[in-house]
C-alpha cells in the first residue's frame, strides 16, 4: 500500500505561504516576548531606559534594542568593568567630580555590565526550547 499527496501549482503556493505566514507569527510572538522580558529585567533608576525598548520586525528579521543614549553603557559596563577595561580617569582636569559626590576622585572603577537585552533573549530562548 502506498500513501502519497498530489499538489498542484495552486495548493503547493498556499501550502507556502501558509507556513509563512506561521513562520512571521512566530518570530512577531518571539519578538514581542523578547521585548517584554527585556523591559522588566532593565534597570528602571529613571525609567527612561525602560521605555526605550522597542522592537521592529522587517521582512524575516526582528530586531530588539534600547534607544536611551546610554544604553550601551548600562548592557556592556564602562571603565574597567566594559570594553576597554581600564579606569575612568579625567581629561581636561586633575580630578573627577559630580553632583552627590563626597570628594573629587583621581579615577573611578566604572559601572559593571548589566546586559538585560541579552540575558531576555537567553530567558526567552530557554523556555521556548523546553
Amino acid at each position: 500500500m502506498k500513501i502519497g499527496f498530489k499538489f498542484n501549482q495552486a495548493t503547493l503556493k498556499k501550502f507556502v505561504d501558509d507556513c509563512a505566514r506561521v513562520g512571521e507569527n512566530a518570530l512577531a510572538r518571539l519578538v514581542f516576548l523578547v521585548e517584554g522580558r527585556a523591559k522588566k529585567l532593565a534597570p528602571k533608576r529613571s525609567g527612561n531606559l525602560w521605555r526605550s525598548i522597542i522592537s521592529k520586525i522587517t521582512g524575516n528579521k526582528g530586531v530588539v534594542k534600547a534607544t536611551a543614549e546610554y544604553a550601551r553603557f548600562v548592557h556592556q559596563g564602562t571603565g574597567i568593568y566594559g570594553e576597554y577595561a581600564h579606569p575612568i580617569v579625567p581629561v581636561k582636569k586633575k580630578a573627577l567630580m559630580w553632583a552627590g559626590a563626597a570628594h573629587p576622585f583621581r579615577s573611578v572603577k566604572g559601572q559593571k555590565a548589566n546586559p538585560f537585552l541579552l540575558n531576555a533573549l537567553e530567558e526567552i530562548r530557554d523556555e521556548v526550547l523546553e
